[in-house]
């Protein structure tokens, strides 16, 4: 398999736009080169990442699952290139929460503390947002992790739950 990494910050930023002339002006390239880019990648991933029916375009169940995989690749690359320039200062890239306004400011600080550990904060970013916008963030990979009341479509695969409290479920 063969990736370039522009192709990745092309995607991410596609998938940011959800347009094509918008990201491929954002990416300072003509449209028609930026969609063979985004063809390549998906060519090389060989699955369709991008459904283009619909307006504005979205992502399609593998472009959500890619999304996270894009932006943790380009991530990783830039730690280890700033390690080998001698800037390990720069640290791990802070996880991104994405939280109802109720739990953002009841349940989100004590759990970010408990994750924190041997004196060292969790470097983090919360957006306290409405909950369709959170789940929408979290299945295209704008978040690490949403802290939400009980969602059953994010309760089953390719998603991990993980109850941290409430009330027992009744059938």
């Amino acid at each position: 398999m063969n990736l370039e990494t522009k192709w990745l910050e092309d995607f991410l930023a596609l998938a940011e736009l959800r347009n094509f002339s918008r990201a491929a002006q954002f990416r300072n390239v003509t449209q028609p080169a930026f969609s063979r880019r985004i063809r390549s990648l998906e060519h090389s991933l060989g699955v369709e990442l991008i459904d283009r029916a619909t307006t504005p375009l979205a992502l399609t169940p593998e472009g959500r699952l890619f999304h996270t995989t894009a932006r943790n690749l380009l991530r990783q690359m830039e730690d280890g290139l700033h390690q080998l320039k001698g800037q390990n200062g720069v640290g791990p890239q802070p996880l991104d929460f994405a939280a109802a306004h109720s739990l953002s400011v009841t349940l989100l600080p004590e759990l970010i503390q408990t994750m924190s550990n041997d004196g060292h904060v969790l470097r983090s970013r919360v957006e306290s947002i409405d909950v369709d916008l959170a789940v929408e963030g979290l299945q295209e990979g704008r978040c690490d992790f949403l802290l939400a009341f009980d969602i059953e479509a994010l309760m089953q695969p390719p998603f991990l739950s993980l109850s941290l409290g409430g009330c027992p479920r009744t059938s």
